[in-house]
């Protein structure tokens, strides 16, 4: 056994492949260390807070009582809906000193989350690779993509959601093709899949979708027994009660997460229903709400009339340097008029955040830092290539869902056809329930989902498929 670890480490370093995945990452890694640093923003300031409550008090933070008031509908502003998970993880990583939260906490963070990111691409790199997908092929892809490392330097889940999913789906693979042990295996992947919860509150959707796919994937190899929903089951409902058990403590009543209640819904509502990129859109919401004017381009506005009713109160909200209720209830109103006059657009529109979500040229802030005093015509080739490397990623994504399906069909799959349609069903489902179920135009929120398509998109090379 252990002759046999010794060679397969040997064949792993000795893999030029591999190497170049290596380099890859650890420019990735360099360019975010050397490029680290930004002033603490609004969630920084939150998980910051009370991560140090944690840390110098031992228990959770109690709850501010302005925002069980806006929870209850009592006041205007920001509810508290968040699990405590990442506030955790912050805590721990602080060794208990946040004298330099933007600084010395942030360097601890990053670190973390930079390791995170990158064992996540080298394990997929290691399962693509183990079906035949060309080794230079997949280091590339899983390597090269700058936009997976977003958020990494920042004091947020994002980077953790994606290491736990990525673990997640490869251990309900694992399930899925288990020869023996595969009730470990389920169990396992529900608890890593559940841990999630604690971190996005979204993700508490995932656990019992992903378990259930895995499953019916199982059945084609295997017959199920119903013990093994019953664990899978006890599991994630062990998990939901422990977040049910924080929130009543937390807020007084019984629940799970609590309600989304933001300063800026009607202004979010409002540029969510105009054809804009993430950059248009929510860039204005943010400026306005920090008591800044914005200009917008023509086509936020159906007419004239809804143009100039803008403008007086982003005119407002400028001179006084202050966003307040009354400016966040007259956006919702002009974002109720646009729903009710133009239903179909609206509609068009989530299917449009859909697609906005993976085709947009954003990138991690690092980089644009690292690349901003690079001559302008050395530097948009680098972007023209990111970009084409993100189109590239889903086209391959789609070759492979299209030949796995149709290889799940002919009855003529192996595990790695089982991998593709467990990943993009992951992908797909986080999708959807970002651009069309919630609406929310925010590519990050994908994060996670982008390490398995592009584990997919090196499976869509592979010339044969592999027992």
């Amino acid at each position: 056994m252990l002759s046999r670890h010794k060679m397969s480490t040997q064949r792993r370093l000795a893999d030029p492949a591999f190497v170049l995945l290596i380099v890859l990452l650890s420019s990735q890694i360099a360019i975010v260390l050397t490029h680290y640093r930004h002033p603490l923003i609004s969630d920084e300031v939150y998980y910051t807070a009370k991560a140090r409550y944690l840390s110098e008090h031992h228990r959770f933070a109690p709850a501010d009582p302005r925002a069980i008031a806006v929870e209850r509908g009592l006041a205007w502003g920001n509810s508290d809906w968040r699990p405590p998970g990442y506030a955790i993880f912050v805590s721990a990583l602080s060794g208990g000193d946040f004298s330099d939260p933007a600084g010395a906490l942030r360097w601890r963070v990053t670190v973390a989350q930079l390791c995170m990111v990158a064992a996540a691409l080298i394990a997929l790199y290691f399962a693509a690779t183990g079906g035949g997908a060309p080794r230079y092929a997949t280091a590339i892809l899983l390597g090269a993509p700058p936009w997976v490392f977003f958020a990494v330097n920042e004091i947020g889940p994002d980077p953790e959601n994606l290491a736990i999913v990525t673990a997640a789906l490869l251990l309900f693979w694992r399930f899925i093709v288990a020869s023996k042990n595969h009730m470990r295996w389920l169990a396992a992947a529900t608890a890593m899949a559940s841990l999630a919860l604690f971190f996005r509150p979204e993700m508490i959707l995932f656990p019992p979708l992903l378990a259930g796919i895995a499953v019916l994937l199982r059945m084609r190899i295997a017959r199920i027994e119903w013990r093994q929903a019953v664990v899978a089951a006890l599991i994630f409902c062990t998990f939901v009660g422990m977040q049910v058990t924080y929130h009543t403590w937390f807020s007084g009543r019984l629940g799970v997460f609590g309600g989304l209640h933001i300063y800026n819904r009607g202004a979010f509502d409002w540029a969510n229903s105009w054809l804009g990129t993430e950059k248009e859109t929510y860039d204005f919401v943010y400026s306005i709400g920090e008591g800044r004017a914005m200009t917008l381009p023509d086509r936020a506005f159906d007419s004239a009339v809804e143009r100039d009713a803008v403008r007086a109160i982003v005119t407002r909200i400028g001179a006084r340097g202050v966003y307040t209720a009354a400016d966040d209830t007259e956006f919702e109103r002009l974002a109720q008029i646009k729903a009710r006059e133009h239903p179909m657009r609206m509609l068009l529109l989530r299917g449009w955040h859909t697609i906005h979500l993976w085709l947009n040229v954003e990138n991690n802030g690092p980089l644009l830092n690292a690349l901003a005093a690079v001559p302008r015509a050395v530097r948009r080739p680098i972007y023209g290539a990111s970009l084409l490397l993100r189109v590239a990623a889903l086209c391959l994504a789609a070759v492979a869902l299209v030949r796995s399906v149709r290889s799940f069909r002919r009855g003529m799959e192996d595990a790695w056809t089982l991998l593709v349609l467990l990943m993009l069903a992951y992908v797909v489902m986080r999708s959807l329930l970002t651009g069309v179920i919630l609406n929310w135009n925010v590519h990050r929120y994908v994060l996670s989902a982008w390490p398995p398509l592009l584990c997919c998109a090196s499976l869509a090379l592979r010339p044969r498929a592999r027992a």
